[in-house]
């Protein structure tokens, strides 16, 4: 579960931004202890096709894949219907 809330907020949060880095995304959630180990979940999302990243002057650049935006509708409406939205 507490996996696939930290994957909940990762999507949730690109949902509402768009692009982000590995930072912008640690900033903004409610991070796990490192950002070293948020980058291993992010690589681990793209690897599954949740995300894209992109390089931009020497930085990445994760966003939402469709398949990753309807992981986010699923969570939204199964997994995660009782929680209050996120305060991104």
């Amino acid at each position: 579960m507490r996996k696939d809330f930290r994957k909940y907020q990762v999507l949730e949060f690109l949902d509402r931004g768009g692009e982000a880095t590995a930072r912008e995304i640690y900033d903004g959630i409610s991070p796990p202890s490192k950002l070293h180990t948020l980058t291993t979940h992010l690589n681990r999302y793209w690897k599954n096709g949740l995300l894209e990243k992109r390089h931009l002057k020497g930085k990445t650049l994760y966003s939402l894949t469709r398949k990753g935006l309807e992981r986010l509708n699923y969570f939204r409406r199964v997994k995660f219907k009782d929680i209050q939205p996120l305060n991104l």
